[in-house]
């Protein structure tokens, strides 16, 4: 008798086709995007420079998927972006460009996933306003912060006006007024700011103002080129002055109220000689009472015991010394 075993062999056979129909676990990793990768989370450039990022389209096991991302600015004021990418490469390649000093987000997205990009652009120069005040003695340069450029108010900041360090009256973070005495009668002074504070904390070293200044000149000096017309000077005020090679000489007078002692300070720009500017103090007979005529900026000696009276102070160019005139100085008498 013949015997067939159609009911195991038949069995295995379903099984078979059976499993051919079981949908693969790993199937939707493979097909759907889980995350975009970027070649960096955070840029910054100066304005009018690129940075390329690449960015790709990653599934759950990390494998590159064919969907490429698409890159886009939130802000077109701040950066743009431009698509350089080159098929058949599994990324996307972009340039974002700085267009405006700020900060603003690129988002790299695809599939319903995306991976953002913080982007700052740096300024070339200073944004902030720059004005002149006239005053009745000197000008006063007045620097008003940006909207994203402020200054260090612990000091650090710092101004240069045609390359020559100014004198600061007063500096807030939203504020700086410097003497206009170290430029002296400037048409188109440039002014140039030091150690700012960009987006409220990224050190910025230096920024051009961009704004060219006109100041006046020795507006506050009379003609005081000899003892017999002094510029009277209150006891503990400073004066503001210049000399150059064809203004050598500047004379001035303090009243010292009871006996007493004088100290004279003498400041001006430059160092080490240059230039070489001297200080003498005469009674009101002309006869010398001291003097400090060295080298040193300042110029100082503080005297002996005076008596009451007027005191006549001659402020000498000994030696311009190749330094860039007019030569300013800050002179200084007080009682103790």
């Amino acid at each position: 008798m013949r015997r067939y075993f159609f009911g195991a062999l038949g069995g295995a056979v379903v099984a078979v086709l059976a499993a051919g129909c079981v949908e693969d676990p790993t199937g939707t990793l493979l097909t759907d995007p889980d995350r975009v990768v970027t070649s960096a989370t955070s840029v910054s450039m100066f304005v009018g420079d690129s940075v390329l990022v690449t960015a790709r389209t990653l599934d759950e096991q990390g494998n590159p998927m064919a969907a490429l991302p698409t890159l886009a600015s939130a802000d077109e004021a701040v950066a743009t972006v431009r698509d350089t990418t080159v098929p058949p490469l599994p990324q996307s390649a972009y340039y974002i460009r700085g267009i405006g000093a700020g900060q603003t987000t690129v988002t790299a997205s695809a599939g319903g996933v995306s991976q953002d990009i913080r982007v700052i652009v740096i300024p070339t120069s200073f944004g902030g306003s720059v004005t002149v005040s006239s005053g009745a003695r000197i000008d006063t340069v007045v620097i008003a912060a940006s909207s994203n450029v402020t200054f260090d108010a612990s000091g650090s900041t710092t101004v240069e006006i045609n390359g020559t360090p100014a004198d600061i009256i007063s500096l807030t973070a939203d504020e700086i007024k410097v003497s206009g005495s170290s430029a002296g009668g400037a048409t188109g002074a440039t002014v140039t700011l030091f150690d700012l504070v960009f987006l409220g904390g990224i050190p910025l070293d230096e920024l051009d103002a961009a704004t060219t200044v006109d100041l006046a000149a020795d507006r506050d000096e009379p003609t005081n080129d000899s003892f017999s017309t002094p510029t009277a000077m209150a006891m503990g005020s400073t004066q503001l002055g210049t000399v150059d090679a064809n203004d050598v000489d500047d004379w001035f007078q303090v009243t010292l109220a009871a006996d007493g002692t004088i100290t004279f300070d003498l400041e001006f720009v430059g160092d080490g000689g240059h230039p070489d500017i001297d200080l003498i103090v005469y009674d009101a007979s002309l006869s010398l009472v001291g003097f400090a005529a060295s080298l040193a900026n300042p110029e100082s000696f503080q005297s002996g015991t005076l008596t009451a009276g007027d005191y006549l102070i001659w402020v000498n160019l000994w030696d311009g010394a190749g330094a860039p005139e007019p030569y300013w100085y800050r002179l200084t008498a007080s009682t103790p």
